[in-house]
This record gives structure tokens, sequence and C-alpha cells, in this order.
């Protein structure tokens, strides 16, 4: 589970052992899973946002999990010390404005890992996410990126291994392979999938001001006041009680974390707890980011790791997650939705006609001039 080199006492090893059951406990609540679709208003399909000349790299070679040094938000990591913070500092005000000994602290922290991940989010053909990503490198102008629109295929959100470790993803190949081939048998296609998809997590996002959690699957548009007893909005009804519910067992979760570190401290193996949740504090960001609903695929590898490169456009390390599109087969690539200013569409539609030759698969796309359609969003 965790390895460290020096003698920890059977109380330290305990509380530690406690923290990484209360952090699984987390990840399988955040997992986004096939079981829990029923019971929220996500609609099975995700959105990755990205600039239109990355598209033909996509296209070739699929997505690619990023090193979390080089996101834009300057919080990143952050939230998580904030909230344990308040319990192993005694300087932390009730507005949390004085003593950030431990977010200074996890500001300077230097992993000894990379920590990769992939964003995805439930807005599709969003206003705010055209604004915000996905910008032209050159023009650099609101709304000149693509929204591609995944199926949930693309993920593993099946199985009950909540930590995507290399052990685990390794441990979950045959079984991953022989669900992907029967999925694909149903569907009349092959794959070529080796069993190393990762799950895919919903990002908590924490007010600092009121010290509480927002779980994006509750934000829903309509309004919450609904009549239990009304037939027409049953459905709604029931959706609104397990979010609620959700969202208070993780905050309760949350506050069970944070004890931990206020007992980690006394026991002066604080820093061990924050190396363990290596992957719960890059799952919780700053509650202005709530209304993009990010998700996250996240892995962790070396930083010798032989398949980490460069990417040009910024110097930060990523490595390849799953193809996006193999010719003449089943793609989890539903369509693209170009910004309401990208420019050159038949350009990126006749690239995605290169790419996926099957007349089978194009007519998954919709007509063939709608394989690439253009966002209608009102961008002034």
């Amino acid at each position: 589970m965790y390895v460290h080199g020096e003698r920890l006492s059977e109380e330290q090893l305990n509380k530690l052992v406690e923290l990484w059951r209360l952090q699984d406990c987390l990840l399988f609540r955040l997992r986004v899973s096939k079981f829990d679709y029923d019971n929220t208003d996500f609609e099975r399909k995700v959105a990755h946002y990205c600039r239109a000349d990355a598209l033909p790299g996509i296209l070739k070679d699929g997505l690619k999990l990023c090193s979390l040094s080089s996101a834009n938000d300057t919080t990143e990591g952050k939230r998580f010390a904030f909230f344990v913070g308040r319990a192993i500092d005694p300087m932390f005000d009730e507005k949390g404005e004085k003593g950030k000994k431990f977010v200074e602290y996890a500001d300077n922290h230097a992993e000894d890992r990379l920590v990769l991940q992939c964003s995805f989010s439930t807005r599709i053909d969003d206003l705010n996410q055209f604004r915000l990503y996905g910008r032209d490198s050159v023009v650099g102008g609101e709304g000149t990126g693509l929204c591609l629109v995944l199926n949930m295929t693309y993920f593993a959100n099946q199985y009950a291994d909540a930590i995507p470790t290399d052990r685990s993803v390794y441990c979950r190949q045959i079984e991953r392979a022989n669900e992907n081939f029967d999925n694909v048998l149903q569907r009349g296609v092959e794959s070529d999938d080796d069993g190393s998809r990762l799950p895919l997590y919903w990002v908590l996002y924490y007010d600092t001001n009121r010290d509480v959690f927002y779980y994006t699957p509750c934000l829903r548009e309509m309004p919450f006041c609904i009549n239990p007893g009304d037939k027409r909005n049953k459905r709604a009804a029931v959706i609104y009680k397990e979010a609620r519910d959700n969202q208070q067992g993780l905050q309760k979760l949350m506050e069970r974390v944070r004890n931990v570190f206020a007992d980690l401290e006394k026991l002066e193996v604080r820093d061990l707890g924050w190396d363990l949740c290596i992957y719960l504090r890059h799952l919780i960001k700053d509650a202005a980011f709530r209304d993009e609903r990010e998700m996250r695929v996240m892995e962790l590898c070396s930083l010798d790791n032989a398949d980490a490169q460069i990417l040009h456009r910024n110097g930060s390390l990523s490595i390849p997650y799953c193809r996006l599109v193999e010719k003449d087969k089943f793609s989890d690539l539903e369509k693209v939705i170009a910004g309401p200013r990208v420019k050159n569409m038949s350009r990126l539609r006749e690239l995605m006609r290169h790419t996926i030759r099957s007349e089978a698969i194009l007519r998954t796309y919709g007509p063939k001039d709608k394989d690439v359609v253009q966002s209608d969003v009102p961008l002034a």
C-alpha cells in the first residue's frame, strides 16, 4: 500500500491506514460509475476542450495525460492544504486568513513522482468553456477551440478499484480487456484496448470562506424547490435527494480526513499523510471553478518514466492515454463541436473523414457534412 524508509510506531501506522481508507472511500464516491448514472442528471457524455491545431495529433494518438504542474489554476493542490491546515495549524482563524504555514509547505513541497491528469466536463458546447479553454495558439481569441464529445467507453468506470495506481490497472487488464471484447461483440466491431483505461472522477470544489465542499452533480440548472408529491417531478426529486445525500456524505468524510491530519500532526507524521493523499488533494479545486463541473482521469508515474514526453507548446511532461479513433473501427469520439469563431471548417471535416474512413463510423457522427459541427453559442 505505502512504503516508507523509517520505522513507524503502531499508533502512527494505524492513523496512516485510517487516512488511506478515508481517501479510498472518497475516491469511490467521486468515481463516475455506470451504476449511478440513473441517480444524477449526468448525460453519459463528457467534453474535452482543446485547440483546433491539436486535433490532428489527438486523432492520431489519442489524448495525453499532462503534468499537473502545468495547470492553469494557481491554487492547484493548495485547497486541500488549506482545508486540513485548519486542523494542524492553531493560527488559522475562522476565515482562514492567518497561519498559512501548511499551505506554504504544500506550495514548496517537491513531488518525487509525476502527477498526470486529463480534464473533462459535463458542460458540452458551453459558452464559458469556449471562452476559457482551447484558444487558438496563434489567434488566441475566445471561441477558437474545439469541444470533443466522448462516450463513457473511453474510461474504466465499471469496476470497484477506487485508486488508479499502476498496480490496480495492471491487475484489471485481463478483466477489462474481456469486458471490452464482450462490449464490442455486441456492437459488431473490434477493439484494440489493452485494459489501460482509467477511472473518471468528479472534482470536489472547496469554498475556503464557508468551509464547504461542492459536489458538482448537485449543481442542477433547474430549481431545487421541488414538490416530491408531484408525479411530474418524481425523478427530479429523487435526483435532488441523492445529490444532497452525496454532498453531505462527502462533507462528513472530509471532516474526518481533517481530524486525522490533526492527529498526524501530534504524531509528527503529517508529511507522510500529505504524500499519502496525492490523489485526493488533486481532486479538490477552488469553488470559483465549480460551474465547470470538471472530471479527471489521473495517474502517477516516476519522473524517469520512458513514456514521458515534453509537450512543445508549454514544456510540460505528458504521457499518452488511450487512442480515440481506430480506422474502420468503433470510436469513443462521438462528435467534434468547433467553437463559434473557428475558421476553415471544411479543413477540419476533411481531416475527420481522412482519419475515419469507415462509412459505418461516419454514420455515427450523423450526415457526412456534420461530422464536425460549429457551435452556435452567442459569443460576442
